[in-house]
């Protein structure tokens, strides 16, 4: 597999740190307790988090525009080789099917249809969505573990499907 600039070893935390505040939060709750923070605080810090982590992914530190092009660069790369070119990723059953089947409701495709090469640029639009913050914590492990050990941790998958 080709050599990537992309910190496939960084250990992503922002997902189960808001997990964590957040059932303190809860429990501070039921049992009448004040903590300092609040679901918003939460929410603001883990954001921040996110993108620390995702500029840490990529080995940039700010999203400029010359920083915008290089991720850019580096997550077409990636589509390259797991899914347009070698279809890494897209070999494994279990990951193909919900790669296919996962609904990004969030994201209007329509001005898509009928154009050249629909499939892979939906293919692509998918894989770019697979960054943002409700899926990089969970998609970073499965790249992570696709390109250090060639095959994919079967509770990655399945914890990638219940999102």
């Amino acid at each position: 597999m080709e050599t990537i600039d992309y910190n496939f070893n960084f250990n992503v935390k922002y997902f189960s740190i808001q997990k964590e505040l957040l059932e303190k939060i809860k429990k501070a709750k039921i049992n009448n307790e004040e903590l300092e923070y609040n679901e918003e605080d939460v929410y603001l810090i883990i954001h921040k988090l996110y993108i620390d982590e995702i500029l840490n992914v990529f080995k940039v530190s700010s999203f400029d525009d010359k920083n915008i092009d290089y991720m850019n660069n580096i997550i077409q790369q990636l589509f390259n080789i797991f899914i347009k070119n070698e279809n890494k990723l897209l070999e494994l059953e279990n990951f193909k099917n919900i790669f296919f089947e996962k609904e990004f409701k969030e994201l209007d495709f329509s001005f898509f249809e009928n154009k050249e090469n629909y499939r892979e640029n939906l293919n692509l639009l998918y894989f770019y969505n697979l960054f943002n913050f409700n899926y990089f914590h969970i998609f970073h492990k499965i790249i992570k573990d696709f390109y250090n050990n060639g095959t994919i941790n079967e509770e990655l998958l399945l914890e990638f499907m219940k999102i």
